[in-house]
């Protein structure tokens, strides 16, 4: 799955922070958050579906903004 993500980086969905892409995975409700990079992607985060989940990632990731 994550080389897949590498590979088609834009496949995701736009996220809902700046500059990130966001990868629902199939039958569960995780949503992996992530932003593409040159030739591979830098995972922000894994998070379920139904968390309001922008409040929950790791605050290292603070130059990333609300979209």
């Amino acid at each position: 799955m994550i080389a897949e993500m590498a590979r088609f980086p834009l496949s995701g969905r736009a996220g809902r922070l700046r500059g990130t892409r966001e990868w629902v995975v199939a039958r569960t409700l995780d949503v992996i958050v992530y932003r593409p990079a040159r030739e591979s992607v830098v995972i922000v985060g894994i998070v379920h579906g139904r968390q309001d989940w922008p409040g929950v990632l790791p605050s290292d990731t603070r130059y990333l903004e609300k979209a």
